[in-house]
């Protein structure tokens, strides 16, 4: 499946390995803030990618995985395990929005990778993506709370046709 501007979903796609500086409870919390802003009928969903270097990842997903059923996010939130190359450039080419929650990262080189896929990045609002990455209202947003987040990823979901196109061809 090839990466193109057309074709997306109300998908929330999280990239990063499960380190405690993700903040992956953060991006819970934030889906959950959304379910609530969320009109009836209205659903998206969110995956959480990533990669686990030993048995400390693996147990901060399944801490991920408790949030989310303690938070009831069962069906609008998964975690995907060493996602294979062609699933992730998959899951690039179909959502809306990429959400990035670590504070203060250097760079956020997932960040530019959103960007170039049409995928529009709610970003920590600090590091790298605020000064160097990120120019609101014109290719993301960012973010610090789980309300913010949520309100930020809320305004992409929403956008059709022409304003999207607009923050993805700025972003890329």
């Amino acid at each position: 499946q090839g990466i193109g501007l057309g074709g997306r979903e109300a998908l929330i796609v999280s990239v990063g390995q499960f380190r405690p500086e993700k903040n992956h409870a953060l991006q819970v919390e934030a889906m959950g803030e959304l379910q609530k802003m969320l009109g009836r009928g209205e659903t998206a969903r969110m995956l959480i990618v990533g990669s686990c270097r030993n048995e400390e990842d693996e147990g901060r997903v399944k801490a991920v995985q408790k949030h989310i059923k303690d938070l009831k996010l069962e069906s609008c939130v998964e975690v995907r395990v060493n996602v294979s190359w062609p699933d992730l450039k998959g899951l690039f080419g179909t959502a809306k929005v990429g959400l990035h929650t670590m504070r203060n990262e250097h760079f956020g080189i997932n960040v530019v990778e959103f960007m170039a896929s049409g995928v529009l990045p709610v970003s920590h609002n600090s590091g790298g993506p605020k000064s160097d990455i990120v120019k609101v209202g014109e290719t993301g947003y960012l973010a610090e709370t789980a309300v913010e987040y949520a309100a930020c990823m809320a305004k992409v979901l929403g956008m059709r046709g022409g304003e999207l196109s607009r923050m993805q061809q700025a972003g890329r």
